[in-house]
């Protein structure tokens, strides 16, 4: 559901889901009914907590999360779902489904409120439920944590104590000093099993000295944590520092400087590396084999999302808003099918979407800017300059780039 969001969205290629494909058990329909078909079948689960059931043995985002941990109710998928929703929403409105768009809204408030119910005394969100026993009372989770952030679920206190405590348990900012931190890499989906803080352990997962399963530096989780830290700019002090933070030790030349003597890693990249507490923080792998020899697209496919995000490059169901979180007075990113850069009194880019629609364009004010001009394809056009933005409209070109500009008058 967050894929075809995405993709409708920033391609604007709406067509897509009118093609059709297979049914499992025989027939076909379009990809639209497709996805409704998803959204109701995974509504069908909500639990008795608000969440969603784990159905199967399987768990969530986290294999065997239902057999190791007992969890028979998610709160991941819950705060996936607030999130992703409404971006399915926004896809909806633009290809006229008025009705599904309000059932999916309805359904993110019903999940916002099952999240907000899920936060625990030590200022964190649960991760679950084991019939009725809360899991993550004593011990923070990593999956959830950044999809509260990017629902904006918690309050602004809320949102500041969440963060210390990822900074504190999972990235181990300031964690006691035979815990090694801070993380020279990712941070960790699992605290420390020797934090003298953590009351709450299972079975220690893919290394040994991780509180609670699967632990470990997985990079699909700190993506969604950049995203999330991102979020919190303006709410946290120096959330986009720690996001950029977070992005960078992600990366592969993180690690290298890291660990230097330690190739594996760098050259060959599974899902997780070892987090910063461990004996060994410079081992990677899930450890089912040692034969691995290759690369999976974790790594590179969320840095470039990530990338992405804090470039400010966001799609919107009328066209894109340009809303840049990175902690630099300049930068430049250039894509195949977008790019954006900012300068002290500039902002530019260009955009290459399927179709000719008129685009609604809300492109954050650069720095010293004050009066502005716009300019699309070296035209002067109007624009309204409103709450820090510029705002104004351009037609995609049917796949042609179409340069865009805001600059000090």
């Amino acid at each position: 559901l967050w894929t075809a969001a995405e993709y409708g969205l920033a391609s604007r290629d709406l067509s897509f889901f009118d093609e059709k494909l297979s049914w499992r058990d025989g027939g076909a329909s379009t990809l639209w009914k497709h996805l409704v078909r998803a959204f109701t079948h995974q509504e069908s689960l909500r639990g008795p907590h608000g969440g969603y059931l784990t159905a199967g043995t399987n768990g969530d985002w986290s294999d065997l999360s239902t057999d190791v941990l007992g969890m028979t109710e998610s709160t991941l998928v819950t705060a996936q779902a607030a999130y992703i929703y409404p971006r399915l929403a926004e896809l909806a409105a633009a290809r006229g489904a008025k009705g599904f768009a309000r059932r999916l809204r309805a359904a993110a408030a019903q999940d916002r409120a099952a999240l907000a119910a899920q936060w625990t005394g030590r200022g964190w969100y649960s991760r679950g439920y084991a019939g009725d026993l809360q899991l993550g009372s004593g011990a923070i989770f990593g999956e959830p944590q950044p999809w509260a952030l990017l629902d904006r679920v918690p309050s602004g206190s809320q949102a500041r104590t969440l963060v210390a405590n990822i900074r504190r348990f999972l990235t181990g900012v300031g964690a006691p000093p035979e815990l090694r931190g801070p993380a020279a890499i990712g941070s960790s989906q699992s605290p420390a099993r020797n934090d003298p803080l953590v009351t709450e352990r299972s079975f220690s997962g893919l290394s040994p000295n991780n509180a609670v399963f699967p632990g470990g530096a997985w990079y699909s989780v700190n993506g969604w944590l950049v995203m999330g830290l991102a979020e919190m700019a303006g709410t946290v002090p120096h959330a986009r520092t720690y996001a950029f933070d977070e992005l960078r030790r992600n990366t592969l030349a993180a690690h290298a400087h890291a660990y230097p003597g330690h190739w594996n890693g760098v050259l060959s990249v599974d899902d997780v590396c070892y987090a910063y507490y461990e004996t060994d923080p410079s081992r990677c792998g899930i450890g089912f084999t040692t034969a691995y020899d290759t690369q999976i697209m974790h790594q590179p496919a969320w840095s470039l999302f990530d990338t992405i995000t804090l470039a400010g490059l966001h799609p919107t169901r009328a066209g894109y808003r340009i809303e840049p979180e990175l902690p630099l007075r300049s930068f430049s990113l250039r894509l195949s099918r977008a790019g954006v850069a900012y300068s002290r009194g500039m902002a530019r880019g260009y955009l290459r979407p399927a179709g000719q629609r008129v685009l609604r364009m809300v492109v954050a004010l650069p720095a010293g800017a004050g009066k502005v001009e716009v300019f699309i394809g070296g035209r002067a056009v109007r624009a309204k300059v409103k709450g820090g933005s510029a705002r104004f409209t351009l037609r995609a070109a049917g796949g042609k780039a179409v340069d865009w500009a805001v600059v000090r008058a």
